[in-house]
């Protein structure tokens, strides 16, 4: 989980250097995270009937919901990005054309 999350924020740094715009390491999805994360937490900590067994499946729970989270959002950064910039340089994404006809585009 902590690799998917590195993951993103280092693929953010690396875009917002490339298109010369100014870099926010706090974005919605690690806000997000952290904020379901503090919630899991407070939730485990505060519950009254907590035993060994249940603090381990809510933690258990919290961390695949959290890997699911940054994995979605992970997907979505790169899909957006590949879609993004095939727009701007006028191309297909995942399209192989036949060779005559890529020839003839051009």
């Amino acid at each position: 989980m902590l690799g998917i999350a590195v993951s993103k924020l280092v693929t953010g740094i690396m875009l917002a250097h490339l298109c010369d715009q100014e870099y926010h390491p706090l974005s919605r999805t690690i806000a997000c995270t952290l904020v379901l994360l503090c919630h899991g937490v407070l939730a485990i900590a505060c519950s009254p009937a907590a035993t060994e067994e249940t603090m381990s499946a809510h933690e258990d729970l919290v961390l695949y919901e959290l890997f699911g989270l940054l994995l979605l959002s992970y997907a979505h950064l790169v899909w957006n990005v590949c879609n993004e910039m095939c727009a701007v340089l006028g191309i297909s994404v995942l399209t192989i054309m036949p060779k005559g006809q890529a020839s003839k585009s051009r």
